[in-house]
């Protein structure tokens, strides 16, 4: 009779600490599907990104009854991470492109070009005459 009495106690010391454990495992896939949210959210916060990544290994530890987080456990957070922050915008500074340079032409190159239009017939007088004042008004 106290052997059936120590066996019950003990089944139904097994039967507990399983549904503990079953509700730990259930806690922590709650808590690393939060971080989860939380890292979607903010995808460019590496304080959201860290929580995401312990809860998962916490939650992957609990999956596998407590004997550690395997490589394959690490390459699924990483995946549900990446999948949590894809295209997210990270913010880079940036320099400004330089701006082409723009070759400086002298007064003087530009009154000779003025000249040869006008030499070959591609301007009239007037127009010649109205872009020479320009161009020494600049000086």
């Amino acid at each position: 009779m106290e052997c059936l009495l120590f066996a019950a106690v003990v089944i139904a010391a097994a039967i507990a600490l399983g549904i503990s454990q079953a509700n730990a495992k259930e806690k922590a896939r709650i808590a690393y599907d939060n971080a989860l949210t939380q890292l979607r959210q903010h995808p460019t916060d590496p304080a959201k990104r860290i929580a995401a990544l312990s809860r998962g290994r916490i939650y992957s530890n609990l999956s596998r009854n407590q004997k550690g987080v395997a490589l394959y456990d690490e390459v699924a957070i990483q995946n549900d991470i990446g999948a949590a922050t894809a295209g997210a915008v990270h913010q880079v500074p940036q320099t400004p492109a330089p701006s082409p340079a723009v070759p400086s032409v002298s007064p003087a190159d530009r009154l000779e070009k003025l000249d040869d239009l006008r030499t070959r017939g591609l301007i009239s007088e007037d127009e010649y005459q109205n872009q020479r004042a320009r161009i020494l008004a600049d000086l």
